[in-house]
C-alpha cells in the first residue's frame, strides 16, 4: 500500500460508541441466556444437578465478560490511535507555523 493514510476522526469517534452499543448488546444476551438457563431446570435433576446449573450460569457470565473484555480492548485501541492521530496532525500544523 502507498500514498497518505487518511482518516476521519469523526468516524473513529463513532466506532468507538458503537463498541460501548455492542458491549450493551452482550448485557442483553446474557439475561437472555440466564433466562433460557432459568427455563430448563429440568435438565439439572440429580446428585450434580445444583453444580452443573451453577457451572452452567458462571460460563455465561464468563463468556459474556470475556466477549465485553474485547470489544473494550478494540474500543481503546481505536481511542488511542484517533487520539494519536490527532496529536501528530497538531505537530505537523504548529511545524508550518514556525517557518
Amino acid at each position: 500500500m502507498s500514498g497518505p493514510i487518511t482518516y476521519n476522526p469523526m468516524g473513529l469517534s463513532d466506532l468507538s460508541s458503537g463498541m460501548m452499543s455492542f458491549s450493551q448488546e452482550l448485557d442483553q444476551i446474557g439475561t437472555e441466556a440466564h433466562n433460557l438457563l432459568a427455563g430448563s431446570q429440568e435438565f439439572f435433576k440429580g446428585p450434580q444437578g445444583a453444580t452443573n446449573y451453577a457451572q452452567a450460569q458462571q460460563l455465561i457470565n464468563q463468556g459474556i465478560q470475556d466477549g465485553k473484555d474485547v470489544i473494550m480492548r478494540h474500543g481503546d485501541t481505536i481511542d488511542n490511535a484517533s487520539s494519536s492521530m490527532q496529536a501528530a496532525d497538531h505537530q505537523v500544523g504548529n511545524s508550518f507555523q514556525s517557518i
